[in-house]
């Protein structure tokens, strides 16, 4: 299995490339500004993009993907069905699907709040949040899409009903893991 993190940008987004180690099949999670680095580390892996999945289409999770698009033109762009605006995706997505690299499966959840189609992805034991959950805190709800009551009621409802060994990588900042967010995130106790 293949989990790599960068870490990108003005706003230090991260960026991750997720597959299967056997067949160098992956998927870039997120495309940020400063995307160099991550299409150097696939070309000199010798790794096959299949997929560019967003977990939410905020300038600063996009600034990368025509970049990503010019070196990887076969690449699928996956987003969630209700983040239309300058995503110019090919899947659409709306929760529950099964995204497939090599004999790695990837499951999409629908993880609205800090955007109205914001998605995470759970792979193994490996959460990638997106904006959602963070180490402590939870996403913005201020921003256009955006409702506070949503974001922690799918938060409550589709994360934290995951083991407690689950890591979570988020959007930006630290990793962390369920279980420390069930003890120490003030908007879930």
């Amino acid at each position: 299995m293949i989990n790599k993190q960068f870490t990108l940008g003005a706003l230090r987004n991260n960026c991750y490339i997720i597959g299967d180690d056997k067949t160098s099949e992956i998927a870039i999670i997120d495309a940020p500004q400063g995307i160099k680095p991550v299409i150097e580390y696939i070309k000199t892996n010798n790794y096959q993009v299949k997929y560019i999945i967003l977990t939410h289409v905020h300038f600063d999770h996009i600034k990368g993907l025509d970049n990503l698009r010019a070196e990887f033109p076969n690449a699928k762009i996956i987003v969630h069905k209700d983040e239309l605006e300058d995503a110019n995706a090919d899947i659409f997505v709306t929760g529950g699907e099964e995204i497939e690299l090599g004999n790695v499966k990837v499951k999409v959840i629908f993880t609205p709040g800090h955007t109205k189609g914001g998605i995470s992805l759970l792979m193994g034991d490996n959460l990638f949040s997106g904006d959602t959950l963070f180490k402590g805190t939870i996403g913005r709800a201020d921003l256009p899409g955006g409702s506070f009551h949503r974001l922690v009621k799918y938060i409550k409802k589709s994360l934290m009903n995951l083991p407690d060994t689950t890591t979570v990588w988020p959007g930006h900042g630290d990793k962390t893991t369920i279980a420390d967010e069930r003890v120490d995130n003030k908007y879930l106790v």
